[in-house]
């Protein structure tokens, strides 16, 4: 629009992006429709959605052994790591559910919902069945590394 480019996924560079095409772009938009046309969130909406931004940030992070690595021999994509974390849910969550319950315990919690995310429709890791073997796999081979060492 502007003939730039500027750092993706950045809120401060996203914010100066949406100023300059609200009030400095060729749409003309009068301030009543920018006023009428711009929804506040509430409160509530806000603290949820700060609470899922912060498990996001912390949950990939505190485990070992994790999912995702940054080295790209990881069993699932980082993004797909940040969802799964974004909903709650630790590496320690998964292993614990995968030794209780196996691959129904494991793939029910991924495949569902939780009803605290922004969009209750989205899976909280994946509906995909090879994304699901992967991880299902994942645990297998930690759990039978266990029983080996032990």
């Amino acid at each position: 629009m502007f003939d730039e480019t500027f750092e993706a996924h950045n809120a401060f560079k996203n914010v100066k992006a949406l100023r300059k095409m609200i009030f400095e772009s060729q749409l003309e938009l009068s301030e009543e429709i920018i006023v009428n046309n711009s929804e506040p969130i509430s409160c509530e909406f806000a603290l949820q959605d700060v609470h899922y931004l912060d498990r996001r940030r912390d949950n990939p992070k505190s485990p070992e052994h994790k999912l995702y690595n940054p080295t790209g021999d990881g069993v699932i994509t980082k993004s797909r790591a940040v969802k799964i974390a974004g909903s709650g849910l630790s590496y320690d969550d998964l292993a614990k559910l995968f030794i209780k319950f196996g691959k129904a315990g494991l793939v029910s919690i991924l495949f569902k919902s939780p009803s605290t995310m922004n969009d209750p429709t989205q899976p909280r890791g994946t509906k995909t069945k090879g994304i699901l073997a992967a991880i299902q796999r994942h645990f297998e081979d930690k759990v039978a590394a266990r029983r080996h060492e032990e």
